[in-house]
């Protein structure tokens, strides 16, 4: 059995209309742990998102992870500190 791990987070969410059709939002989650769970995380997502035409939506999305010391998992690698994708996503409205 683990032991319990104190947890404090902080967190933030802000969205804007930068213009008729153009939104952005800005998400920011950080995570303090103790050393074994891997001392400090955040996760940051950043979002514009824009109605191509009447029905078809289009977010890209800069998404960047961060672990301060990451664990070994169990196949003994270690994973990289930070993890930073670019999402780019077409939506439907029907």
């Amino acid at each position: 059995m683990q032991p319990c791990t104190p947890v404090g987070t902080l967190g933030s969410d802000l969205t804007v209309e930068l213009t008729s059709w153009i939104d952005y939002e800005l998400f920011i989650n950080m995570t303090f742990l103790n050393e074994d769970s891997g001392q400090y995380q955040h996760n940051i997502v950043s979002t514009a998102s824009t109605d191509v035409i009447k029905h078809v939506d289009l977010d890209v999305s800069f998404i960047w992870g961060d672990t301060q010391k990451p664990q070994e998992r169990i196949d003994t690698s270690i994973p990289e500190i930070n993890d930073i994708r670019l999402l780019v996503s077409i939506g439907y409205d029907f």
